[in-house]
């Protein structure tokens, strides 16, 4: 098996919410989770990735270029898994 350099799925579908939503807010909400844990979660993940993936703005947030990338990749591949989960979840029923 060979060990790839992924970050942490949770972190990934913070990424995802807060670029769909536009909002650190809205995704704290949508989570459950706090405005502080999600800035922490995407700080450690731009840290990672050594990008800012997001422009901070008054009242709202903008991906940056290289957000504008990650997201569709990141959108498509978390959707991938979540339909392969109900697919097996089916099966197994």
């Amino acid at each position: 098996m060979v060990l790839r350099a992924l970050p942490p799925l949770s972190k990934l579908k913070v990424f995802e919410e807060i670029a769909r939503l536009q909002s650190f807010k809205l995704a704290a909400e949508k989570l459950h989770l706090t405005q502080s844990a999600i800035s922490h979660q995407i700080a450690s993940l731009e840290r990672y990735l050594g990008a800012a993936l997001f422009y901070r703005l008054p009242g709202r947030v903008a991906l940056s270029e290289k957000g504008s990338i990650y997201f569709p990749v990141i959108k498509e591949a978390l959707e991938c898994i979540e339909l392969t989960t109900d697919l097996i979840r089916e099966r197994q029923s």
